[in-house]
């Protein structure tokens, strides 16, 4: 019997305690082994002991090295992004999934089956039943086992995604597909990037275009598809994961990764290159990346990898480097850094990388990378810049670039911001929220112009509502600061046009009466004329046969002869609206709109035109009034792709307020620009014409889209249902003045939370959050003065009774001359 020293134990032990925490001990270990089975049973335990400390112990390294936090689950953000579930919880053969999670799991599929058929993707069930069985209670990571919360993540991902009537319907079945038949965990997560990444491109594209994905050279499809006969050529693109047109009319081409590590690749860096490219091609272009988690996002500052020769690395280039220098930016589980912070935080790695100071566990995210490298003061995440940015990139196309806009740009607009307000003190409630990149109490998206005081001569206060924003979302600024420039450039439009043009026709028969000439050059008209081609693609979705209400409401359609034939015509019209006013200001308490709907035998493209029965056309109409109207009333008042068309709507609202005003005479700080004609920086600068939403309405028709025109047989009826035409008409606006107690039982206390709202974000009894500003009224010479002042109804009684005097002082002087001389 002896004792023999086990160096298993002892390395095993300098692991864990290394020698600066030994406190100088040296660590020798011996133990008495009897036999050789004894020591091999030794060892093993020790390598058992071994495996489970590595997995217990693991820790964050440098760039490249595992994450600080360990592999922890992924789980959808509200937003779409990815973010970490929470901390790593090591895996042990005895944690049981919850049952939970298997009924979950179970009831997101049936969801996924049922939505992803009614959508006609090509994505068949037995696709999503072989998901669900591939997915285990206790996944290892090591075979990339997929666990059954990320499954059901994913399959409520892509049934949100089926829903979207805006995203390619031949993109979105490809990804559907490419989640539903990912074979490990990785390849789940890169395909559900992909997906969030294009339902976070279809919340924020334009009205009346669609998202596409999955496009580019090596995808046999060079041209995407933007759904309003707009098509982008990526010929110099190899693989574009998704593509679309934002609402302020940029149209992007976005770069999707998971997680960081996949971005340190040679190709990542000659795609970063052909993005930049892309862009430069043409105005009106932004190429970005997003990486849709935090995971092993610090990767982005390392060098490439080698190759796979074994050959060690060469090239010093990183990630974020290429993206600095190409000015890409870059998205990370929702945080938007520009190419020039990427810059700055790369240098400010490398310096400490080169002396020895740098501490990656400090890096945990962006945000907290910035504190730590001491860039974010110095690039444009200074709230104020990051606003003025947004703005000007958003406000460009109307004239005004920055919460306070320069006098020549102010007078043009017909505002100009006073000494009190932003420019020259404190910070307004509107300000301070938009100066905010995270602000999270507000719906950027659903700002709209509420408020109007004009002391003409004094200044200009007014405000907007907007929806609180949900619990835990954030909210980007720069959506708020596009849409208070729409509102702006909207309310100009309204004041310089006349009202009769307050029109849109899509009408197959009328191809050169579908917008006023002016009207068509701003963004109040494209809000219009993209409304009405939406509520027909709204239409038409709720006409599939295949979806229950569609297959209902044809039943009742044909229900009287086996022969049915309906037409008709569906147009935007104002609803119900509710202003105080108060002296010299307005509020706007209510400002819906309506949907009318009648029958109209409209001949055209060489289709037949419906002769039916006059009694039965009549029943039709009924039909479509009582079943099909109510749903696009909804919509067009509630859904985030008619958000443009009510900010238009509110603002032509104030701008009748304002017209109404200056025909009684009152004196207005707008006067000069009333009835003038003068759009001005209005005016859309870009690619966009009226004749893409015509052209795409057409084609629609031709190809028969949307059931516009559909012959089909419904039991023992053939019934043909055709939908052409329609239009916004804004000419007429019929409102309702409350009195001040009629105001205080729909919205109490409003004037006080107004008042409160010029200091900071104010929320009204009814939920909304108010945003207020303050502007001086516009520079106006004296001889304009003079002319606005004869132009009113006073001026001119002022004038007709100066006019009198000097006639009867005339005659009388002449009579007097006339008599002096006779005598």
């Amino acid at each position: 019997m002896g004792s023999r020293e086990v160096p298993r134990l002892s390395a095993l032990l300098a692991a864990l305690f290394p020698a600066g925490n030994r406190r100088g001990a040296a660590w020798k270990i011996t133990v008495p082994i009897r036999g050789r089975s004894h020591r091999r049973a030794l060892s093993a335990g020790l390598a058992v002991l071994l495996g489970v400390c590595a997995l217990i112990c693991t820790t964050g390294g440098g760039p490249g090295g595992s994450s600080a936090r360990g592999d922890s689950e992924i789980a959808a953000a509200p937003d779409g992004y990815g973010r970490q579930a929470g901390d790593f919880v090591p895996y042990s053969s005895g944690r049981l999934a919850p049952a939970s999670q298997q009924s979950d799991l179970d009831a997101k599929a049936a969801e996924a089956r049922t939505v992803l058929r009614e959508s006609h993707s090509s994505v068949p069930s037995d696709q999503i039943d072989g998901l669900v069985e591939r997915t285990r209670d206790h996944p290892d990571p090591g075979k990339g086992e997929i666990s059954k919360k990320n499954a059901a993540d994913a399959l409520a991902e892509i049934t949100d995604l089926a829903r979207r009537e805006n995203v390619n319907r031949h993109a979105a079945s490809a990804l559907e597909g490419k989640v539903v038949n990912a074979p490990t965990a990785d390849k789940l997560a890169e395909a559900r990037a992909e997906v969030n990444a294009v339902r976070r491109a279809a919340a924020n594209a334009a009205p009346g275009t669609q998202v596409d994905a999955a496009v580019g050279v090596e995808m046999r499809r060079e041209q995407a598809d933007l759904g309003n006969g707009q098509k982008v050529d990526l010929d110099e693109i190899p693989d574009a994961d998704v593509v679309y047109q934002d609402k302020s009319g940029v149209v992007r081409v976005v770069e999707v990764k998971n997680a960081g590590s996949a971005t340190r690749k040679d190709d990542f860096a000659k795609q970063v290159g052909r993005l930049k490219n892309w862009e430069g091609r043409e105005a009106g272009r932004k190429a970005t990346v997003e990486i849709e988690t935090t995971d092993r996002w610090t990767q982005i500052f390392s060098p490439f990898k080698p190759a796979r020769n074994g050959k060690p690395a060469t090239d010093t280039r990183t990630a974020a480097r290429e993206m600095a220098q190409n000015d890409v930016d870059v998205t990370i589980a929702g945080t938007r850094l520009s190419a020039a912070r990427l810059g700055a935080m790369q240098s400010a790695v490398d310096e400490r990388t080169k002396n020895g100071t740098m501490e990656w566990p400090k890096m945990k995210d962006p945000e907290s990378a910035e504190a730590y490298l001491g860039t974010g003061a110095q690039q444009d995440t200074a709230p104020a810049e990051s606003a003025e940015k947004a703005l000007r990139e958003a406000g460009g196309k109307v004239g005004m670039t920055r919460p306070c806009p320069p006098p020549d740009d102010a007078q043009a607009l017909g505002l100009a911001l006073s000494e009190s307000g932003p420019c020259g003190g404190d910070e307004s409630g509107l300000s301070g929220a938009l100066s905010s990149p995270t602000y999270g109490g507000v719906d950027f998206s659903s700002l709209q112009l509420r408020y109007l005081s004009d002391r003409a001569g004094s200044g200009v206060r007014y405000a907007f509502s907007a929806k609180a924003a949900q619990k835990g979302r954030e909210q980007d600024s720069r959506t708020g600061a596009s849409a208070l420039v729409e509102s702006m450039a909207d309310l100009r439009t309204w004041l310089v046009l006349s009202p009769d043009t307050f029109w849109v026709n899509l009408n197959p028969d009328q191809p050169d009466r579908v917008i006023d000439t002016k009207l068509g050059r701003t963004n109040a008209g494209r809000a219009l004329l993209e409304a009405d081609w939406r509520m027909k693609q709204t239409e038409g979705k709720l006409l599939d046969p295949k979806t229950s209400f569609g297959a209902e409401y044809w039943r009742r359609l044909g229900i009287s002869s086996e022969q049915v034939c309906y037409s008709s015509r569906m147009w935007i019209v104002p609803g119900d609206v509710e202003v105080r006013e108060d002296g010299d200001s307005l509020y706007v308490l209510k400002a819906t709109l309506d949907v009318k709907a009648e029958a109209e035998d409209v001949a055209g493209l060489g289709q037949a035109s419906c002769n039916a029965d006059p009694a039965e056309t009549a029943r039709d109409e009924r039909l479509e009034q009582d079943m099909m109207v109510p749903k696009i009333v909804k919509a067009v008042n509630t859904d985030a792709d008619y958000a443009p068309l009510r900010r238009a709507f509110l603002a032509r609202v104030v701008a009748q307020w304002i017209r109404d005003r200056h025909a009684a005479g009152h004196s207005t700080s707008f006067d000069k620009l009333i009835g003038s004609g003068d759009v001005g920086p209005a005016s859309l600068h870009g690619s966009w014409q009226p004749k893409q939403v015509y052209d795409s309405y057409l084609h629609s028709i031709n190809d028969g889209d949307f059931t516009y025109k559909q012959t089909t047989r419904v039991g023992n009826t053939m019934v043909t249902y055709v939908m052409r035409t329609g239009g916004v008409d804004w000419t007429e606006l019929p409102s309702k003045k409350l009195s001040p107690a009629q105001m205080d039982r729909e919205l109490p206390h409003l004037p006080k939370t107004v008042e409160r709202a010029a200091r900071e974000p104010a929320t009204a009894s009814d939920g909304s959050v108010w945003l207020a500003d303050e502007a001086a009224a516009p520079r106006v010479s004296a001889w304009h003065k003079v002319g606005t002042y004869v132009s009113g109804r006073t001026g001119i009684v002022v004038l007709v009774v100066v006019a009198l005097v000097v006639l009867l002082l005339f005659v009388r002087d002449g009579s007097v001359f006339r008599r002096g001389k006779a005598g």
